[in-house]
């Protein structure tokens, strides 16, 4: 895939995301990414004016008092701070560590998923280039959307790495973007196989 990294450190930058952790499973012949973790910086407490603001949570107390399960009302003064979305939201301690109230929390959690989902719902032009059965390369020009990008260029990816990562006992793993405001910024992927190993014995009785 083509000027891959370019084109998300645009977005990155646009929306303060400074650290992108994807994870992937694998086994029984099949694999997949199955979860994408965003961390913003602290870009992100001066990005949105109070207006902007106010709308975030708007949709934030609506959505979680319309969700399917577990439907919650939020009160309308509910205490929000851009700063408790900057680092690790998805982390055990964040609500603790952030000093929340439930109230404060859900909110905080709501308006980060609204953000993330503005994120990887924007439109990712991409060039990707295949052979055909003549060794012709092929270029194959489409718009995606940001999730999509970056699930297409980790698999790429790991096909590259060559190992098998889902067939058998499979394996698992995470791509960690440390920078990806950088056009330059390294990823690293830490991969492990999983291998079903016995123990024979053979005894004369």
């Amino acid at each position: 895939m083509e000027g891959f990294k370019p084109k998300l450190s645009q977005f990155c930058q646009n929306y303060n995301v400074n650290s992108i952790n994807v994870e992937f499973y694998g086994s029984g012949d099949d694999g997949s990414i199955e979860n994408c973790v965003v961390q913003f910086d602290k870009g992100i407490t001066t990005k949105y004016s109070a207006t902007e603001t106010i709308e975030f949570q708007e949709q934030a107390i609506k959505n979680l008092a319309n969700r399917d399960h577990d439907k919650k009302t939020i009160p309308p003064k509910t205490r929000f701070d851009w700063k408790h979305l900057v680092g690790n939201v998805m982390d055990y301690d964040w609500q603790k560590k952030e000093k929340l109230t439930d109230d404060e929390k859900d909110l905080h959690y709501a308006v980060y998923h609204i953000i993330v989902d503005k994120f990887m719902n924007e439109a990712f032009e991409i060039t990707k280039t295949t052979n055909t059965d003549t060794g012709k390369p092929v270029e194959h020009r489409k718009v995606v959307k940001v999730s999509e990008a970056i699930d297409d260029w980790c698999y790429d990816q790991l096909d590259i790495t060559g190992y098998d990562w889902y067939n058998n006992d499979g394996g698992s793993g995470n791509f960690q973007f440390n920078d990806p405001q950088s056009d330059t910024g390294e990823v690293e992927l830490e991969l492990s196989i999983n291998r079903m190993e016995s123990d024979d014995y053979n005894f004369d009785l």
